[in-house]
C-alpha cells in the first residue's frame, strides 16, 4: 500500500514538473498602420486606442499568451518595419527571431468612414459601413505566415447611431475578430 502511495505522489510531481515546463507562446504587436486621412489627431487616436485594446484585452483573457513589450521587440520592429507599409513575411520572421517573440502581429487601415442610404421612406436613413483593413501576422511556432484583407461593410437604422459611434464598433469587432483567429492556435 506504501508502495503504491508513493508512486501516486511521484506521478503528480512527475505531471506537476511538465505541466510548469510549458511556455506560453509570446506576442508583438506592431503599432497601427493608419492610412486613412482624419480631421484632427483627435479623431486619428481612436482606432488606434481601438486596435491595441483590444488585442491586449483578447491575450489577456487567453491562457498561454503573453504580450511582449521591451527594448527588444521595439529595436527589432524599427529595424525591420517601415511605420507606413505593411511588413512582409521576412520582415515579420526577422522580428521573431530578433525579438524572440512567437508571434507578430500587424494591421493597416485603409477606409474607417460611413455612406448615407436612403431608406426608402422620408423618415428612414441607412448607414453603410466602410471599414477596412489589412492584415497580416507570422507564427515562428508553425511557420505559418497569413496576409488577408478585412472588411466590414455592416449596416444600420441610423435612428441607432446617437447611442454610440458604429464605425468604432466595426472597427473594434473586426480587430477583435482578426486578433483572436490569429491567437487560436499556438503550435502544431
Amino acid at each position: 500500500m506504501k508502495v503504491l502511495k508513493y508512486l501516486c505522489m511521484a506521478a503528480v510531481l512527475l505531471f506537476s514538473a511538465a505541466a510548469l515546463k510549458v511556455e506560453a507562446a509570446t506576442v508583438a504587436i506592431i503599432p497601427l498602420i493608419n492610412k486613412v486621412e482624419f480631421n484632427t489627431v483627435e479623431e486619428e487616436r481612436v482606432p488606434n486606442l481601438i486596435f491595441i485594446n483590444e488585442a491586449v484585452n483578447i491575450l489577456k483573457k487567453k491562457p498561454g499568451y503573453t504580450l511582449s513589450e521591451n527594448a527588444r521587440v521595439r529595436h527589432a520592429i524599427e529595424d525591420n518595419v517601415d511605420p507606413y507599409k505593411l511588413p512582409t513575411r521576412e520582415q515579420l520572421a526577422a522580428i521573431c527571431k530578433k525579438g524572440n517573440v512567437d508571434i507578430v502581429f500587424a494591421m493597416e487601415l485603409t477606409d474607417y468612414d460611413y455612406d448615407m442610404l436612403d431608406g426608402g421612406r422620408t423618415d428612414s436613413r441607412t448607414m453603410k459601413m466602410r471599414v477596412k483593413a489589412n492584415m497580416v501576422t507570422y507564427n515562428r511556432l508553425t511557420g505559418e505566415y497569413v496576409k488577408k484583407p478585412c472588411v466590414d461593410d455592416s449596416e444600420i437604422d441610423e435612428v441607432f447611431s446617437s447611442r454610440w459611434d458604429p464605425v468604432q464598433e466595426c472597427w473594434t469587432r473586426l480587430v477583435r475578430q482578426e486578433f483572436d483567429r490569429v491567437t487560436k492556435v499556438r503550435s502544431r
